[in-house]
């Protein structure tokens, strides 16, 4: 049986297909793979936000992509939330060690992860406890994402369906 946490990844979308105007390549999510100095590759977070509108996740996935490589597939696909380990036992049913793992950040298991895929995950965890600007990103565009999808839940509450009189 497939637990609530190992199935949250399953109904996320991308933040421009709701803000379509967003330039990617200028969204300062870009993630650098080194050894030693030598760097291994660049890779872009795109960030999904949850579209359900009865739903408080306060969570995002990340899928990062390469970016010179010219074949679009993510390299790794984490889960963070930025709530309290409580908020997520209660929210998610979770374990402490299950919220302890969302508020860390983890890779998900049914979502393929390659070769780099711990370093970008530790690369992750890094940006977020050295940049709170980029958390204070993420929670800003899960509140973007989550009130456009009320305010089209409640334009659908507000239209009469036309009915012909044929």
């Amino acid at each position: 049986m497939i637990s609530l946490m190992e199935s949250l990844s399953t109904y996320m979308v991308p933040f421009n297909i709701f803000f379509p105007e967003t330039d990617l390549l200028r969204s300062g999510n870009f993630f650098k793979v080194m050894r030693g100095e030598e760097e291994l590759g660049v890779f872009i977070a795109l960030e999904l936000y949850c579209p359900d509108p009865g739903c408080d996740c306060q969570k995002v996935l990340i899928q990062f992509f390469e970016v010179i490589n010219q074949e679009p597939r993510a390299h790794a696909s984490l889960s963070y939330g930025w709530e309290s380990i409580p908020f997520y036992q209660k929210w998610g049913r979770m374990t402490k060690k299950e919220a302890l793992e969302m508020k860390e950040g983890y890779l998900e298991p049914f979502n393929p992860q390659l070769q780099y895929a711990p370093q970008l995950l530790e690369a992750f965890r890094s940006r977020i406890k050295e940049d709170p600007q980029f958390l204070e990103k993420l929670k800003l565009h899960y509140t973007m994402v989550k009130d456009k999808i009320s305010q089209k839940e409640e334009h659908k509450k507000n239209v009469t369906p036309f009915r012909s009189r044929i």
